[in-house]
């Protein structure tokens, strides 16, 4: 009795279930097919997340997890130069796209979109210039006036704030 052999092309493994080798009979039960995902670059992956469809002019936000400011951010190939896990994706794509951030300047968002990643909508800037913009988006509307979502607030009987979309103070 001859062995059999897995049923994939270029696979000279042992048959185990289903016509398949041990390890492709995994790749079918887990995703349905027993061949394996292909494997994206990380530009590639990048790229993926990023909602283009608004056009070259249009604020291009991200898709993928953020962080607690509503910044995109992304995990890293093994031995990036920065040394960290994760990176911020707007930082990454200005990079990409206009070079090196020269030393004490800061990517700025010119459209105050924290998701947004378009390079067009980011400037050089310092840390100084970049605070002294962002000033005055976060001192109006009042605090008392929006949530934190943004959304707009009601003022209750007792003098507290209340946000109905929310529904909480």
């Amino acid at each position: 009795m001859t062995e059999r052999i897995c049923s994939l092309p270029d696979c000279d493994a042992p048959h185990s279930a289903r016509g398949y080798c041990v390890r492709h009979y995994g790749y079918w039960r887990r995703r349905g097919t027993p061949v394996p995902a292909p494997v994206l670059t990380f530009e590639e992956r990048l790229w993926a997340k990023v909602d283009r469809s608004g056009g070259p002019d249009a604020c291009w936000p991200w898709q993928g997890s953020h962080n607690g400011y509503g910044y995109g951010h992304i995990k890293l190939p093994e031995g990036h130069p920065s040394g960290n896990q994760f990176g911020m994706v707007y930082r990454i794509i200005f990079e990409l796209e206009h070079g090196s951030i020269s030393e004490g300047k800061e990517p700025d968002h010119t459209c105050r979109n924290p998701p947004c990643c378009n390079p067009a909508h980011l400037e050089p800037v310092t840390h100084q210039e970049n605070m002294r913009r962002a000033r005055p988006f976060r001192t109006y509307p009042p605090r008392k006036l929006i949530c934190k979502r943004g959304h707009p607030r009601k003022e209750l009987p007792t003098g507290r704030w209340y946000c109905p979309t929310c529904n909480r103070s």
